[in-house]
């Protein structure tokens, strides 16, 4: 992937604009760049077809969700890519679309909001070999690691795959693996180092 940087206004939360970069922020896709960041006030994204010499003006992606970075997490698979924002309490919205050779984004389907029955914060999403959509939080009050997963992306109904009883210092990350399998890694985010890692296919752990 090409180093680059994007000399823009990221506002009054610049320090974090693109905190937590196991969430994804940066794609390749139809000869361009893509970037999605925090500009402070809304989730927003740009691209560049010179290898990060030029950028488009910052497009917002959406308005909705509680505005910190650590709530937004992005992940691509060929053309297509999707996010995740974990709202301000008990929600999380989700969307994806094509990345265009122009620089522009066509949605496919609207922003959706789904709603939990307790307070969840940080995601991460990614995309299986099989073309199913995965997305995992933590739960506050439980504490749990939740992952969850959409086979039609076009009409999700997200199904529970995974609860895990977590520290509530650790973070989850999913990465996909082969033949539509998926692993979730749950590593602790302060205090002593430490990680643990699942491996499933939706179905078993």
């Amino acid at each position: 992937l090409p180093v680059f940087a994007i000399a823009y206004n990221v506002g009054p939360d610049a320090a974090n604009s693109t905190l937590f970069g196991w969430q994804y922020k940066e794609c390749e896709a139809n000869g361009r760049s893509w970037a999605w960041w925090f500009d402070g006030t809304n989730f927003v994204f740009a691209s560049s077809a010179d290898g990060g010499q030029t950028w488009t003006s910052p497009t917002t992606i959406t308005t909705s969700g509680t505005k910190a970075i650590r709530k937004f997490a992005v992940t691509c698979s060929s053309t297509s890519f999707y996010y995740v924002i974990v709202g301000g309490s008990n929600d999380f919205y989700f969307r994806y679309g094509t990345m265009n050779s122009d620089g522009t984004v066509t949605y496919s389907i609207s922003e959706t909001q789904k709603v939990e029955s307790v307070q969840i914060v940080f995601a991460s999403t990614a995309i299986d070999t099989s073309g199913n959509w995965w997305i995992s939080y933590d739960e506050i009050t439980t504490p749990n690691i939740i992952v969850k997963k959409c086979t039609t992306p076009s009409s999700c109904t997200w199904t529970t795959s995974l609860t895990w009883s977590n520290n509530p210092s650790e973070r989850s990350l999913l990465v996909p693996l082969t033949a539509g399998k998926m692993a979730v890694i749950a590593g602790v985010s302060s205090g002593s180092a430490a990680e643990r890692i699942r491996t499933f296919d939706g179905v078993s752990t």
